[in-house]
């Protein structure tokens, strides 16, 4: 197998020296496709010798970088917003993102990383921070999913801690608060 280091070796569902499959050839692929910095993926058998082939994996990938700056006014009030995100950085298939963003109710900065292979295994991490002047937002999800056809279980969790005050308002002026928070978690299985 000749790749590149990184994610698409990861994610290939044979390794050197096991016996291929039509069928994993086809499931990598399209496991390389459904990462969105991938854009085209063709794999083929670029050599054979002694009962061992050699597959040549070629991909194409996209521009991974989104940079985004948002204004609006409306009423009277401004809103604006900075963002960036990087869908693949350094070539590993982590997605980092850093927003800013400020408008009449609120405003803050949120930080997201995702990880579809944590550690070189089909761990998939998602975690977001995020600090307003009126709470905060904090989540993390570690899963192991249902990857390919032939995957016996899956197994993940999840926690979220989210706070806010909540304003009413009556002709543009706050009437009063109140305090929303919420703590949640869950936990799933699964075996086939």
């Amino acid at each position: 197998i000749r790749t590149r280091p990184g994610v698409i070796r990861r994610t290939l569902l044979f390794k050197s020296g096991e016996l291929l499959s039509q069928q994993k050839i086809e499931e990598s692929e399209r496991l390389l496709r459904a990462n969105h910095y991938i854009y085209d993926v063709y794999m083929r058998v670029a050599g054979w010798h002694d009962g061992i082939a050699d597959i040549e994996v070629e991909t194409r990938d996209t521009w991974t970088i989104e940079p985004g700056v948002h204004f609006s006014r409306s009423g009277g009030s401004n809103s604006t917003g900075l963002t960036v995100k990087e869908g693949n950085l350094f070539g590993t298939g982590t997605s980092i993102a850093y927003s800013q963003s400020s408008d009449v109710d609120r405003k803050g900065t949120e930080f997201a990383l995702s990880q579809n292979h944590l550690f070189g295994s089909w761990t998939a991490i998602d975690l977001k921070l995020a600090n307003y002047d009126d709470g905060k937002h904090q989540s993390l999800s570690l899963a192991r999913p249902f990857y390919a056809l032939d995957t016996r279980w899956a197994l993940g969790g999840s926690t979220v801690h989210d706070e806010r005050i909540e304003s009413i308002y009556s002709d543009g002026g706050i009437v009063g608060q109140y305090r929303h928070r919420q703590d949640a978690g869950d936990v799933f299985g699964g075996w086939s």
